[in-house]
């Protein structure tokens, strides 16, 4: 038998770039995973009191309303609705962020640029402990068994005039 996933997942990330290349990664982490992209913290706290979310995945860095503001937002919003939140993970270049975001209460931290690693065992163990993954024999192996294919490293152009 092989685990498959059942999860959703929110992303805020506000670089267009960086957030299709987290996707993309975490598709490749977890097959079948749900996710949903918001660029900002706003769209974050509004799209949180619409649809239920098994992970919610923050950048620090946001513009208007930053990471650090979105947690406390919601865990505000947590206390005063009775309604349990999904754990958080906050992601940012800056090491010295993840102190912070375990202050505010996140599960854990990433730090950019993100690898597969990374994922599989800061992520993979909040979607398990949210009851994600379940037996199926016909589906692909869980994330942490499954054969992974090495990434490419992308090379920067340089346009020749």
């Amino acid at each position: 038998m092989n685990a498959t996933i059942s999860a959703h997942i929110l992303v805020v990330e506000d670089n267009r770039l960086y957030r299709e290349a987290f996707c993309a990664l975490l598709d490749i982490c977890f097959p079948g995973v749900q996710i949903t992209t918001v660029s900002d913290g706003m769209a974050a706290l509004s799209l949180t009191r619409q649809t239920p979310f098994d992970l919610i995945v923050v950048d620090y860095n946001l513009k208007a309303l930053n990471g650090g503001d979105v947690v406390r937002h919601l865990r505000q919003r947590s206390r005063s609705t009775g309604i349990l939140l999904p754990p958080i993970v906050m992601m940012s270049t800056q090491p010295d962020v993840a102190v912070f975001a375990r202050t505010l209460g996140a599960a854990n931290f990433l730090s950019k640029p993100v690898s597969e690693e990374d994922l599989l065992t800061i992520i993979g163990p909040l979607l398990a402990e949210r009851g994600c993954f379940s037996e199926d024999s016909s589906e692909s192996p869980p994330p942490q068994t499954r054969e992974r294919k090495p990434l490419k490293r992308l090379k920067p152009r340089l346009n020749h005039e």
